[in-house]
């Protein structure tokens, strides 16, 4: 028995000396991504090139040939300002890390972003819009909705914002051509904000992403960019203008009276056809050419 006890205490005794000595495993800590901040050069390689990740369509009326070619010549665009690299780690440490499949990908909608300090590699990334996956395949979720990881690439910064405004008039116009099929007509020129706003029975969800995509992300403060042409009807010519880049404002309607080159550069705007089509104008002649009435 003597024995017995001395054998239990000794095992106390060693457990005490193990936990003081050994640190205990954290078995709830997360994964998280290397210490990014050590970086000093950034390179970001597009699955095809930078025209591919930025617009998935036909792109013709978007993009002049020019502005096309120069966007495919971009595979790989290296950044070592220490500014912007700083900014872009910064970003991307603050990421918070989501249980997510691992064999999901995007391929031409997104990129892989190599970290070097100096000649050394400390990270390879692959990012896809809002996500992190780095390389043991451990996904990661970055805060905001337009990550400066691409923002802040000034190369291809113009055209980006110029795509996001595409897709958010393609949206607000996708909105009023299915509550049109739906109501036979579109909202009231004067209401045609308010109406897609304040859709009853419509989720809080729905409604904060008509309001996000009510705004051009090139222009600056306001709660809606884009006019309603009020002679466009849902019977009217495929060609015929909808809605189109105005300055800020609610409930706009008229003209191209109304239409803003000012809100991109380089200058221009974008229009939404009756046709579901987005053009990008950016002359005077392009814009009284279009089909008003």
């Amino acid at each position: 028995m003597a024995l017995g006890i001395a054998g239990i205490l000794f095992l106390i005794a060693a457990n005490i000396v193990y936990r003081l000595l050994v640190p205990p495993l954290k078995r709830d800590a997360k994964p998280s991504l290397p210490d990014l901040t050590l970086c000093t050069r950034l390179e970001i390689r597009f699955w095809k090139s930078s025209m591919d990740y930025l617009f998935t369509t036909d792109s013709e009326d978007i993009v002049s040939p020019a502005e096309s070619q120069y966007l495919r010549s971009l595979t790989t665009i290296v950044i070592d300002d220490p500014q912007r690299v700083k900014a872009i780690a910064g970003e991307l440490n603050a990421a918070s890390h989501i249980a997510w499949p691992r064999n999901s990908g995007g391929r031409v909608k997104e990129f892989r972003l190599i970290c070097y300090r100096d000649s050394n590699r400390l990270a390879s990334l692959r990012v896809l819009g809002q996500t992190i996956v780095a390389e043991d395949g451990q996904r990661f979720r970055l805060k905001k909705s337009l990550p400066n990881t691409v923002a802040l690439v000034q190369e291809i910064r113009p055209f980006l914002l110029r795509a996001r405004c595409e897709l958010s008039l393609a949206m607000t116009g996708g909105a009023l051509s299915y509550g049109a099929r739906k109501r036979g007509a579109y909202p009231p020129p004067s209401k045609w904000c308010s109406a897609l706003t304040h859709v009853e029975g419509d989720s809080l969800e729905r409604k904060k992403a008509i309001d996000y995509f009510l705004r051009c992300p090139a222009a600056d403060k306001g709660k809606c960019h884009y006019a309603m042409n009020p002679h466009c009807k849902p019977d009217s010519p495929p060609d015929t203008v909808l809605l189109f880049e105005a300055e800020a404002g609610w409930n706009q309607h008229g003209g191209p009276e109304l239409f803003t080159f000012d809100n991109h550069d380089p200058k221009g705007g974008c229009v939404w056809l009756n046709g579901d089509t987005v053009k990008f104008i950016r002359t005077e002649e392009e814009l009284h050419a279009l089909r008003w009435k």
